[in-house]
Parts: C-alpha cells; sequence; structure tokens
C-alpha cells in the first residue's frame, strides 16, 4: 500500500494491483538486460577505437619514425580534449596488439544481435 497525495492534496491510500510485483520485476529484469546489451556494444566499440589508435600510431612509428616524445604528445592531446577516457597514454597505445583472428572474434561476439533472456 502507498500513500499518494490526491489532486486536494489530500493524502489517500492507492492499492496496486495484484501482479504489479511481478510486472516490475520483469521491468527490472528488462532494464538489466539493455543496460547488459548497451555495455557489450560500447565495449566493443571502444575495443576498436583503441585498436584503430593504436595501429595508426604504429603505422606512424614505422613509417615516418615517430618517437615517444611524439607519441606522449599525441596521447596529452587526446587525454586533454577527451579528459573523462582513462585508456589514453602512451603505454596502452603501444600495448593495443595488431588485429588478430581474437580481436575479429571478440568484436563480433560483443555487437552479435543475440538477445539476453
Amino acid at each position: 500500500m502507498i500513500v499518494v497525495l490526491g489532486d486536494g492534496a489530500v493524502p489517500r491510500e492507492l492499492v496496486l494491483p495484484p501482479d504489479s510485483p511481478a510486472l516490475l520485476a520483469d521491468l527490472k529484469a528488462w532494464v538489466r538486460a539493455a543496460q547488459h546489451r548497451a555495455h557489450r556494444v560500447i565495449n566493443a566499440e571502444m575495443l576498436t577505437l583503441y585498436w584503430q589508435i593504436g595501429d595508426a600510431i604504429r603505422t606512424r612509428q614505422t613509417a615516418d619514425g615517430w618517437g615517444t616524445q611524439v607519441v606522449d604528445r599525441i596521447a596529452a592531446d587526446l587525454r586533454a580534449k577527451f579528459p573523462n577516457m582513462k585508456n589514453l597514454n602512451r603505454s596502452n597505445q603501444a600495448a593495443l596488439p595488431p588485429e588478430t583472428d581474437v580481436v575479429r572474434a571478440l568484436m563480433s561476439a560483443s555487437s552479435s544481435p543475440e538477445r539476453d533472456g
């Protein structure tokens, strides 16, 4: 039983239908499942982004002879522009592996249309 204010600001009791707890449980489960699917998509996109950043930097290091100072400056510029992204540093960028079958499999699994529940 919930007490609510009526239109005249007089408290009155609201009796919920007997099936409302089951409906609420279903709604909560749907929200959790949607959040989980969204996190999987976001993680796949971030994995792709970090791989692209690392690959672009590695390509320039090889082709143009970029050293650690250039990479440090790029990392600092990215961190300044995107302060909420915590993985934008030289060591993380350098540690990103070249694309492999495992990375491709992770990205496609994370973005698959499979539904939870």
